[in-house]
């Protein structure tokens, strides 16, 4: 009697932590692609609306984005509350008895996730990031500032930060200082380095519409006073 309650005693605490293991690989899986615990669970319904949502929420911060840096701070803070959230109920759902973990399916939902993101998500998204490092535009842009680009912008005006592509394919940042027809005349805001050029208007990749955030170009440090900065 006393063999047989030792086994069923272990059986059960073998059971438990091969739960807690399944529920801890489905909330971990979801670091690598939002839904892949629920796939791993086998419910591909809950996975496949995760995907549409957590794209969803992409296209719309992206074309939010464009309007208000805070956008940017407010769809981080969503997607990592979606996160949050999934990566919860994924762990709670692998506890249920009679779900078998399904490893294949997560490997397959982290395949689409990861094609899906890089060959149709991102690619079409509003706005991009980048960095400037050349001083041709101070003080309106300095090295080391991050800026949004609205690559959708169509109604350029004189005045507007723009990144344009010359002929050799290069990226400028410039100010447009004069609207033809066809093309515009680009200039750059530092007298130091003070420099007309004309493009065809449609070398245009989109507006500057402010600076994210800023640090020094050779280390971590901070501008808290460019965070979040509108540019003009």
């Amino acid at each position: 009697m006393g063999h047989d309650s030792l086994a069923l005693g272990l059986g059960r605490g073998l059971k438990k932590v091969m739960s807690s293991a399944a529920g801890l690989t489905a909330a971990l899986l979801n670091i690598l692609s939002l839904g892949a615990g629920y796939a791993y669970c086998g419910k591909l319904f809950r996975a496949g609306l995760t995907l549409a949502l957590s794209f969803g929420a992409f296209f719309l911060f992206s074309y939010l984005s464009a309007f208000n840096a805070w956008f940017v701070i407010l769809g981080g803070a969503a997607i990592f509350l979606m996160l949050l959230i999934v990566a919860f109920d994924s762990f709670r759902t692998a506890l249920t008895p009679l779900i078998t973990p399904r490893i294949f399916y997560a490997g397959i939902y982290v395949l689409i996730f990861v094609l899906g993101f890089l060959c149709f998500v991102f690619p079409e998204r509003r706005v991009i990031f980048n960095v400037i490092t050349e001083t041709t535009m101070e003080p309106a842009l300095v090295p080391g500032d991050h800026y949004a680009l609205d690559r959708d912008f169509a109604a350029f005006k004189v005045g507007d930060l723009v990144v344009a592509e010359r002929e050799d394919q290069t990226l400028i940042i410039r100010r447009i200082q004069e609207m033809k027809s066809s093309s515009v005349i680009l200039t750059t805001d530092s007298k130091a380095h003070s420099q007309t050029e004309e493009v065809p208007l449609v070398s245009l990749h989109g507006k500057i519409v402010y600076v994210l955030y800023s640090t020094e170009p050779d280390s971590w440090t901070v501008h808290w006073d460019r965070l979040l900065l509108a540019v003009n």
